[in-house]
């Protein structure tokens, strides 16, 4: 089996190798955590969506891959072709002027989807206050975890896998810190100076079998007299 891995915000064609169907697993991305409040809440991690795909060779499919949200901004949606048939959105942002987190990703398109991880909420009201855990990615086997909950001045740990983490949230005045990829949420900051942590991008993987190139290869050959 071979495996093409996409991993740069944006869209990429990719050439099909052969005619028949492909695997393909998509990643939404992590958004980033809230703006302008006491202690920010974490941003959302993105979905998981997975599935086979029918291709014919040498045509051209769009890979789209999900860019990461900073503070305030969802995180983007992965997909292939159109998205009709598999498709990951991304996280949402931690709230704007409260302290709440974002929603993970939600389930997309595919034969096997799981959601993001929530974003923890930062610690609301007058003093120091620290920021939520960013949510975790989802991924092949399971959706993702929950960012933690800020308490006071104590920021929320981000969430752990199955794929990407999310950001710690910072403490008073201090920043959060970003999601990894493929998907994690970005940590909220901390109030008096802190900014929130930014979301990681998406991913797309394509998954195909050597021996059906082989096969066309073959025919191919045949067919010129080789």
């Amino acid at each position: 089996m071979a495996t093409d891995i996409f991993n740069t915000p944006g869209t990429t064609p990719w050439v099909s190798p052969i005619t028949g169907t492909v695997r393909v697993r998509c990643w939404g991305a992590g958004a980033g955590g809230g703006v302008h409040s006491s202690g920010e809440g974490g941003g959302g991690g993105g979905s998981y969506a997975e599935g086979d795909f029918p291709v014919v060779e040498k045509q051209t499919y769009d890979v789209v891959i999900g860019a990461g949200g900073t503070p305030g901004i969802a995180g983007g949606d992965s997909y292939i072709d159109d998205g009709a048939i598999i498709y990951a959105p991304g996280g949402q942002p931690g709230q704007t002027g409260g302290s709440a987190g974002g929603f993970g990703g939600f389930e997309g398109l595919g034969e096997l989807i799981f959601s993001g991880g929530f974003g923890g909420n930062g610690a609301a009201g007058f003093g120091f206050r620290a920021g939520g855990g960013g949510g975790a990615g989802a991924g092949p086997t399971g959706s993702g975890s929950n960012g933690g909950n800020a308490a006071f001045d104590a920021p929320g740990a981000g969430g752990i896998g199955p794929s990407g983490n999310g950001g710690n949230g910072g403490g008073a005045a201090n920043n959060g810190q970003n999601g990894t990829a493929p998907g994690g949420g970005g940590g909220g900051g901390g109030n008096s100076g802190g900014n929130a942590g930014a979301g990681a991008s998406g991913r797309v993987e394509i998954e195909y079998s050597l021996s059906t190139i082989r096969a066309g290869t073959r025919a191919a050959l045949t067919r010129a007299g080789a």
